[in-house]
């Protein structure tokens, strides 16, 4: 009897810790679960915050813009008045003789004006792009060459004198170029 009220003990101890077994695997898939909705939430978020951060800081570059545009403005009316008073040249002086020579000069003025305007206009245009983050080496007078070119006017205008002298050692930069434009930028005004 006692052999059997044992057996019987022991059964239900079994059958209580294989119930518990089964709650306890059914808690771990359900945490699993959880975990992994969890992770997914997160990474969900920080594609949400990168996002957010990459439109703040094309909000920024757009505003930066908007304060430049008078410099900018002015930076194109040169190479249109030049060419302007290019075409005046050729149209008084097409009542003259003109040399092959003198129009030839003419001619590469405009187009070298032409080039400068070209260039102002593609380099602002890729400045408001939104950021497409690309880390690679860069040689880091081009940034910072094209950031103090926007401010050239405003230099101009204020009597600074800008002196660039770099040096000849200076290693490549990994980094994205647009970025660290960006910066210089924000440095610089």
């Amino acid at each position: 009897m006692v052999g059997l009220k044992k057996y019987t003990e022991l059964a239900l101890l079994n059958k209580e810790i294989l119930s518990l077994n089964q709650e306890l695997l059914s808690i771990k898939e359900s945490l699993l679960i959880k975990n992994e909705q969890l992770l997914k939430e997160i990474e969900e978020r920080k594609m949400l915050e990168k996002k957010n951060e990459d439109m703040l800081i094309h909000a920024g570059r757009l505003a930066l813009l908007g304060e430049m545009a008078t410099g900018v403005a002015h930076e194109l009316n040169q190479p249109l008045s030049i060419i302007r008073t290019n075409m005046q040249t050729l149209e008084f002086m097409g009542k003259e003789d003109l040399s092959f020579t003198e129009l030839k000069e003419i001619i590469v003025s405009c187009i070298k004006q032409t080039d400068r305007a070209a260039h102002i206009v593609s380099h602002m245009r890729d400045f408001a792009r939104v950021n497409q983050t690309h880390n690679m080496p860069i040689n880091l007078y081009v940034p910072l060459d094209e950031a103090i070119a926007m401010f050239n006017e405003q230099f101009r205008l204020h009597e600074i004198a800008l002196t660039r002298d770099y040096g000849d050692d200076i290693p490549f930069l990994s980094c994205s170029s647009q970025e660290m434009e960006q910066l210089i930028v924000n440095l610089l005004s």
